[in-house]
């Protein structure tokens, strides 16, 4: 695959784990820092129901991802029509912050993805090979007693965000695993913030880092 090729599939993939979960917590939480830091995480909550949909319904996972993602963002628009946009928190810490994770994920594309590590291969994306197949694969997989190796058991949630990646290039790992490390930059993002948050209401007298507003 051509270096270009890569940049641009990972272009998609941040597009996609940003975009896709971006309306719903704004909705939600009304605080653009939070939309910002959670987006990646609600995403995989969305493909992991898209997931266990396609599998009670033997349908393909892409196009169940996509039913799911607009359900969830044609209520979150609503939600916010009906609450206006002048309801939103604009000026929380942590946009600053989030642009920053964006930008460095962006400029990271650039970068040698690192080998896939065997508990990665084996477990996380060999299990995201099932869910991108559709329902139909997946529980032939599910069922497969030779895959007992790749703990069947284990939550959905990570292998659902590599499904997403899968699905544009089914051969390539790396892109994969590029899907798990924007994951995990929003899964850190967002326990910094909670933390910070927690902090700051718990102990109102200690002066904190204003990265989320009280």
């Amino acid at each position: 695959m051509s270096r270009s090729l890569q940049v641009g599939d990972r272009t998609l993939v941040v597009m996609i784990l940003w975009g896709a979960g971006f309306a719903p917590v704004l909705a939600v939480a009304a605080r653009l820092s939070v939309a910002i830091a959670m987006a990646p995480l609600v995403t995989a909550l969305l493909a992991t129901a898209a997931a266990l949909i396609s599998l009670g319904l033997s349908s393909g996972f892409g196009s169940t991802f996509v039913a799911v993602i607009a359900l969830a963002n044609i209520a979150a628009i609503a939600v916010l029509r009906r609450k206006g946009l002048d309801s939103i928190d604009t000026g929380g810490g942590l946009v600053p912050i989030g642009v920053a994770v964006a930008v460095g994920v962006l400029a990271g594309m650039a970068l040698k993805v690192p080998p896939v590590s065997w508990d990665a291969r084996s477990i996380w994306l060999f299990q995201s090979e099932w869910i991108a197949q559709g329902g139909d694969g997946f529980r032939a997989a599910l069922e497969n007693d030779a895959f007992a190796f790749a703990h069947r058991d284990y939550p959905k949630l990570v292998p659902a965000v590599g499904a997403i990646a899968l699905s544009f290039s089914a051969d390539d790992y790396s892109l994969g695993q590029f899907a798990f490390g924007v994951l995990s930059i929003s899964g850190v993002t967002t326990l910094v913030a909670v933390v910070l948050w927690a902090s700051r209401r718990l102990s109102p007298a200690v002066e904190l880092p204003a990265v989320v507003e009280s």
